[in-house]
């Protein structure tokens, strides 16, 4: 979208030069004759300076023609950098690279259901948290805590107390998110008298990679739409 974007700054510019160049020869025209009554010398002088301004803008049209070539080729190096900080932070949002920063550790140590937990990650995540982790599982788009056969599960994986919640953000606004009066956990505090809760801000946590793999049945890329 930022290479059509630019291509078409750069199509727009070529453009209003390419009048200006010929508003260039059409004034030397006019000028060429308004001078043939003077010097010589300030002739020679005034079509000099006509011809430089046309080599000035013949050139400024070439090195924009040699971008916009870039562009539609996709080898401008500009754009790289742009290009990998999107993939980096595709990669973040997917669970696919492991990453750290500053945060919240909360750990929550009776027996909650699958609904509740999934409440205290939206809780997290409405907080601000750019990754969170449960009991070690990096959760990403299509993690979902459920009650099967065997218990409950998170990405496949048992899910048992304690729980403890890694969530990397801004410490301060997420353990105020965590503990504020009348907030989501003193209300799960509350329901469930047995219920222990530690809550810890730190400065460097980890999110592991998201080891599962994920594959998509029905989502496709859509089709580009054909060109006006």
């Amino acid at each position: 979208m930022r290479g059509l974007a630019a291509q078409i700054t750069i199509t727009m510019v070529c453009l209003l030069l390419g009048v200006a160049l010929v508003v260039q020869f059409r004034t030397q025209g006019n000028l060429v004759k308004a001078v043939l009554s003077d010097s010589s010398t300030e002739q020679a002088m005034m079509l000099q300076s006509l011809v430089d301004s046309n080599a000035a803008l013949r050139k400024e049209i070439d090195s924009l023609d040699e971008q916009l070539a870039q562009y539609r080729s996709g080898d401008d190096e500009a754009s790289i950098p742009s290009l990998v900080k999107d993939l980096n932070q595709t990669k973040i949002v997917n669970g696919l690279i492991e990453i750290s920063g500053p945060g919240v550790r909360l750990t929550l140590g009776s027996f909650l259901a699958p609904e509740e937990l999934l409440d205290v990650i939206n809780e997290l995540r409405n907080a601000g948290a750019e990754a969170i982790v449960l009991n070690g599982e990096r959760i990403v788009v299509n993690s979902v805590a459920v009650v099967d056969q065997t218990g409950p599960m998170l990405n496949d994986s048992p899910l048992l107390p304690p729980y403890q919640f890694v969530a990397i953000g801004d410490p301060e606004t997420l353990a105020r998110a965590v503990d504020r009066k009348g907030g989501l956990v003193p209300a799960l505090l509350a329901s469930h008298p047995e219920l222990q809760m530690e809550l810890e801000k730190g400065e460097k946590l980890v999110a592991p990679i998201h080891d599962k793999k994920v594959e998509f049945k029905y989502a496709k890329p859509a089709p580009k739409a054909p060109k006006q």
